[in-house]
């Protein structure tokens, strides 16, 4: 019977908390995306080089 107020309690924090989660997951995996395409960008133009130079 005590873990049930606790448990309402500690539900605004459990929901607030994946949120931050979710958000803080969704930039990362954005800004790593954002990532990899610049270098791949950047390894595409650096071995087409390479090919035009031999």
């Amino acid at each position: 019977m005590s873990k049930a107020p606790k448990g309402s309690a500690g539900q605004p924090q459990l929901s607030k908390a994946p949120l931050m989660e979710l958000v803080w997951s969704m930039v990362k995996s954005h800004v790593s995306t954002l990532w990899a395409a610049l270098i791949m960008q950047r390894l595409r133009t650096a071995t087409e080089n390479a090919i035009l130079e031999i």
